[in-house]
């Protein structure tokens, strides 16, 4: 629904942090389990799935900070664009809330930089020519 979508982007854009996660657990992990059994695991044998939300969060001028995925080496700066965190490590998600939340400056900073990736590279229509090439070169 494009109203939903609407109202989305303006309470992220509200928001001084997104705060993301990237582990599946429940049905969809089982779901995944009997569907694609040789999915990639991470490190601790758990699913893990790089969502959207973070691209919509730096599309509405959010900074974001999420749970770290290899994934995310390919497509921002980590420490410039977006902020990460690493899974289980509850101390060092703690740390960077705070400090983010009381340096507005440098989380603006963050946000912004992660703005422009996002409206340069991260757009549905940047990821649809992305794909179409792909699909090219494999013909």
């Amino acid at each position: 629904n494009p109203k939903d979508e609407k109202e989305k982007a303006v309470i992220i854009n509200r928001s001084k942090i997104h705060f993301g996660m990237n582990r599946v657990r429940g049905h969809w992990e089982d779901n995944l389990k009997s569907i694609l059994p040789d999915y990639p695991l991470d490190e601790h044998g758990i699913f893990y799935q790089l969502k959207m939300r973070p691209f919509q969060a730096v599309g509405a001028g959010a900074m974001v900070l999420n749970e770290y995925c290899p994934e995310f080496e390919d497509l921002f700066e980590i420490g410039k664009e977006i902020i990460t965190f690493e899974f289980g490590n509850v101390e060092e998600l703690r740390d960077k809330l705070s400090w983010y939340i009381a340096h507005d400056a440098e989380r603006e900073k963050i946000a912004r930089a992660g703005y422009k990736r996002g409206r340069k590279q991260h757009t549905f229509s940047a990821r649809i020519k992305q794909i179409f090439d792909l699909v090219r070169k494999k013909l």
